[in-house]
């Protein structure tokens, strides 16, 4: 668990995604533009993420909107501090 999550927080646009979504829910073209990223690329990223429960998808009419699951992050970080400290 702590190695997947890991690995899927060591890539540079994926932590960029997560901190845009700290701000407010985004849907994958808001992501797309913003990150300068084309939305098959972001939709990629978002796979990882929510497989890992980092974030969440909402229905919004046609659009999905990407939530972050702030405290799935804060338990994994507590995770990796008992497990290395």
């Amino acid at each position: 668990l702590l190695a997947g999550g890991a690995k899927t927080l060591a890539n540079v646009h994926r932590i960029n995604i997560l901190k845009a979504l700290k701000v407010r829910p985004m849907c994958n073209q808001e992501l797309s533009e913003l990150l300068g990223l084309s939305a098959a690329t972001v939709s990629q990223h978002m796979s990882c993420l929510i497989a890992d429960g980092f974030v969440t998808t909402s229905k919004r009419g046609n659009w999905v909107d990407y939530s972050l699951q702030a405290e799935n992050l804060a338990v994994f970080w507590e995770n990796v501090r008992a497990a290395l400290l």
